[in-house]
């Protein structure tokens, strides 16, 4: 969980240029090293969504999330339609609109997706009125 941003902030690892006080699990300073040992270690080019930061854990850290457009099945189940999409492609949501053309599409936060093995599920419940759903991330 986040527990502060800055939008305000210019500053980048770029920016930085090059270092030489370079410490995992340590400071700059005359503190003992830590008791232990790291399990994963990574770095990506931008700051990680929480739903990205959860999938990442559950994947392990022999897999890495995708930026890829993720494959979706889709099944039929009584009233509703269940989407799922792989696990390592986190960070996209489900939305939907009554209208393709109008481009009013709205993001469906309940219910969230759940994560079931290695994949995302959400199922859609059947309303009186034509939707359309698709998968969308920001970038």
């Amino acid at each position: 969980m986040a527990v502060g941003t800055n939008p305000g902030l210019t500053l980048n690892p770029p920016s930085l240029g090059s270092t030489v006080n370079n410490y995992i699990g340590k400071s700059q300073y005359a503190d003992p090293y830590p008791d232990g040992s790291l399990r994963d270690f990574r770095i990506y080019s931008v700051g990680l969504s929480a739903a990205e930061i959860a999938a990442t854990a559950a994947l392990g850290p022999d897999q890495l999330l995708s930026t890829n457009r993720p494959p979706i099945e889709m099944t039929v189940t009584g009233t509703g339609l269940t989407l799922s999409w792989p696990l390592a492609c986190a960070g996209f949501t489900v939305q939907s609109s009554t209208n393709l053309a109008s481009g009013n599409w709205v993001t469906i936060s309940s219910p969230a997706p759940l994560m079931i093995g290695t994949n995302y599920q959400l199922t859609l419940q059947a309303t009186n009125t034509e939707q359309f759903s698709r998968l969308s991330k920001e970038l």
